[in-house]
């Protein structure tokens, strides 16, 4: 199975990032890709391109390791969104496991990634942060749904729950 692998070319290090829907990215040298399919370990990803542009190329991930097909893009890689969504993957994975400030929380991932918050950054701080904290919002929100559902025989939310109307028993002739 690594044979096959072997043979669709170079050996890349990908990089993971969590796109605006919540769905898995992979980003190499610029260029993103969206998972086509999983079969069993490996799991195939194709450009994120390919249904404006008709872009070919693909990427295999098996065992840890990142196969690059050798099919050249037929677009040109993208400049500014890599650096958005690095920064935004590490903040959004910093403010699941943290529950200090959000602020804190940027000015922090900022600076232990040797980010300059004055000229390397595509928006403000303060944006960042309200981005966060929606993010942070969102995250809460659906463990509330799943702890009221995982909550035996509770089907409904506690606030939705009507009482059950007790039958009425016909007065004695």
């Amino acid at each position: 199975m690594i044979k096959v692998l072997r043979e669709w070319g170079t050996l890349v290090t990908p990089q993971y990032v969590t796109s605006q829907c919540g769905a898995q990215k992979l980003l190499i040298d610029g260029y993103s890709f969206i998972c086509h399919r999983v079969n069993g370990p490996r799991t195939y990803w194709r450009c994120d391109w390919c249904q404006k542009s008709k872009c070919k190329a693909t990427v295999a991930t098996e065992g840890g390791e990142t196969y690059l097909k050798d099919v050249p893009h037929n677009h040109p890689r993208s400049k500014n969104v890599p650096p958005n969504r690095r920064i935004s993957a590490l903040l959004k994975e910093a403010v699941m496991n943290s529950d200090e400030p959000i602020s804190d929380i940027v000015r922090r991932v900022l600076h232990e990634h040797r980010f300059d918050p004055d000229t390397h950054l595509p928006t403000t701080i303060d944006t960042m942060c309200r981005s966060m904290q929606r993010f942070r919002a969102k995250i809460r929100s659906q463990k509330r749904k799943q702890s009221v559902a995982n909550t035996p025989g509770s089907t409904q939310h506690p606030q939705q729950a009507q009482p059950q109307p007790q039958p009425q028993q016909a007065p004695p002739p």
